[in-house]
């Protein structure tokens, strides 16, 4: 069992003839080793992708996820929203992370995170209505 946390990185672009070399070196300027950066040549219509499920599998708990852009993580904002839920859930539900703590992981402004947050509650209201 691994009692350290680790950084994981997460990149995707749409066709295999698409470069994905600007999302790598954002996610090698955070100091992810190669062996934990996961990149799928996949459209982002769903989260049916090799290397995300592979990513998935291999978190625990404290791990960070780092994608360049939401629109890398996909197109759907629903399924983002589920996809964010899952991997944010436990630590947020837990209160072992804070709304300031998230802005900074994720590098974002007070103002664009709340647009997100906006944008998750009003999903996952339409989705529980």
């Amino acid at each position: 069992m691994r009692t350290h946390t680790r950084k994981y990185g997460y990149a995707r672009v749409s066709s295999k003839d698409q470069n994905e070399d600007r999302q790598l070196t954002v996610l090698r300027e955070q100091g992810i080793p190669e062996e934990y950066i996961f990149v799928d040549k996949i459209s982002g219509k769903n989260f049916d992708r090799p290397e995300y499920q592979l990513l998935k599998r291999v978190l625990r708990e404290g791990d960070t996820v780092f994608v360049k852009s939401i629109n890398r993580f996909g197109r759907n904002k629903r399924e983002i929203s589920k996809q964010w839920q899952w991997l944010i859930d436990q630590r947020w539900q837990n209160n072992e992370l804070s709304a300031v703590e998230f802005m900074k992981k994720l590098g974002l402004k007070k103002n664009t995170f709340y647009k997100i947050m906006k944008e998750y509650e009003q999903v996952a209201a339409a989705t529980n209505s």
